[in-house]
């Protein structure tokens, strides 16, 4: 059995759900339907499950055919202590995607999908202040550090690490996804079908809260409706909001948070 060649590591909020979907549009990639797998994740954590074993991971690539490139595209490994090594160990000549994002914008961005589903109820700069003063592995702060990239580079070669920067990708998105393809030893180029994801929206009721935020009942959506089908129902269960503004303030203090980690 084929096991992943590939792994899009994260940042969370920095545009790796579209960088997936993009990736897979070409027929010699094979990232499977449910993303967030988990599976070189060791440090306990609330609402993380992965795979129990290998023969259970692997068995998430069944269908890969083939596929030249397979990839597990899971954000939590981005900040993760354990994964960097638990992936080369599981195959050294693995190669690394890293999308890195303004860690502000990205921050805002991971605090509000989790307060328009519910998750959150602290306002951004309390929730900011909170995870900065937490010893959380996976928080807004602690997932937003550029210093994580470092570990990565410690652990695999330059050739097999790639960096993108989001504010690039989002503007050239055929460039850049050209290159990772290159990258990814896919030598023929196909055209992409530009598509837009995570469009803002708010759970209607607290009955469609609780499925959204049930594991089990996203990976069964994912793994057996089609994205298409899937943003059509999005559309229907989730109430149309204008999308909260972060104010300047609430930027100005986080970004000193921020600032401190680098003094």
């Amino acid at each position: 059995m084929k096991k992943p060649n590939f792994f899009i590591v994260g940042m969370a909020r920095a545009g790796t759900t579209t960088l997936a979907n993009y990736l897979n549009q070409h027929p010699d990639v094979y990232i499977p339907p449910q993303k967030e797998i988990h599976y070189f994740i060791k440090e306990p954590q609330d609402g993380i499950q992965g795979p129990k074993n290998l023969s259970d991971y692997l068995e998430i690539f069944r269908d890969a055919g083939p596929a030249i490139a397979i990839g597990d595209a899971s954000v939590t490994y981005y900040s993760s202590p354990s994964a960097p090594k638990l992936i080369y160990d599981f195959n050294s000549e693995s190669k690394i995607i890293i999308t890195v994002r303004d860690p502000v914008d990205r921050a805002y961005s991971a605090w509000l999908a989790r307060w328009s589903m519910g998750y959150e109820k602290l306002s951004f700069r309390n929730a900011m202040k909170r995870d900065y003063e937490s010893n959380e592995i996976f928080n807004y702060y602690n997932d937003g550090l550029t210093s994580h990239i470092e570990t990565w580079k410690k652990q695999f070669s330059e050739e097999n690490l790639r960096v993108v920067f989001f504010k690039d990708w989002i503007k050239t998105p055929q460039k850049i996804i050209n290159e990772l393809w290159t990258f990814l030893n896919i030598k023929e180029h196909i055209e992409l079908k530009i598509t837009h994801e995570n469009e803002f929206g708010m759970a209607s009721n607290q009955i469609t809260r609780t499925l959204i935020q049930n594991d089990a009942s996203r990976n069964v959506v994912r793994k057996f409706i089609p994205l298409s089908l899937r943003r059509k129902v999005g559309k229907k269960i989730l109430n149309d909001h204008k999308k909260p503004e972060l104010s300047q303030e609430d930027k100005e203090f986080v970004k000193k948070l921020f600032e401190k980690n680098f003094n």
